[in-house]
């Protein structure tokens, strides 16, 4: 369980190693998350939008499937000549110094470029507030898993698609038993009082 934690965390960890002048596209992250990122060695550009933003940044179809990617560079100087509706995004502008850390909350557009030769360390994180993020998309990772290596093994001849319908239904329904089940006993103070061992409510 520790093994399959630690492959977790470092799915959501990117390190980037960047000579100066390198830059990030506009975008905005896979999968619902928040990210940090940390200036290990030297520096970088920020330019950040908010979500309500996107129309205006010509947004096209990234490797997910969302409309998260943009080939507008903020830095340029014709490009409210090449795209005119940028006109109408509010630009957050911060320069991250060595030793520092930018939050990107879920959905912000943000375009990096590097100012000296730098190392980021970056990190997805869920919270209370898009956890059903992280959810939706672990169902679909395992959905994809039980119907490429489970399904199509026992039901041989039918098509993918049929399959994907019957795991996604299946993971659905464990999803809704394990939100049914109830949760571990909660505990109290025995009858001596609180000094004395506790016990679980019958």
């Amino acid at each position: 369980r520790r093994k399959q934690i630690d492959a977790e965390y470092w799915e959501l960890t990117k390190l980037f190693i960047s000579p100066k002048g390198a830059i990030t596209r506009l975008h905005f992250d896979n999968g619902g998350a928040h990210a940090w990122l940390t200036q290990v060695r030297g520096r970088k550009l920020f330019v950040c939008f908010a979500p309500e933003d996107g129309p205006h940044l010509h947004p096209f179809e990234g490797d997910e499937g969302l409309l998260n990617a943009s080939w507008i560079d903020p830095l340029s100087e014709e490009v409210l000549e090449k795209w005119p509706d940028y006109g109408k995004a509010t630009p957050y502008v911060a320069v991250v110094e060595e030793g520092e850390t930018i939050v990107a909350p879920q959905g912000w557009w943000h375009y990096a470029v590097a100012l000296d030769s730098s190392i980021t360390i970056m990190r997805n994180f869920y919270s209370e507030g898009n956890k059903e993020e992280l959810i939706k998309r672990k169902d679909e990772q395992l959905s994809t898993a039980m119907a490429q290596h489970v399904l199509k093994a026992k039901l041989k001849n039918q098509p993918d698609e049929l399959l994907k319908q019957i795991a996604s239904k299946t993971v659905a329904q464990i999803r809704k038993g394990m939100a049914n089940r109830p949760g571990p006993a909660k505990l109290r103070p025995s009858a001596g009082g609180p000094s004395s061992a506790v016990a679980p409510l019958r």
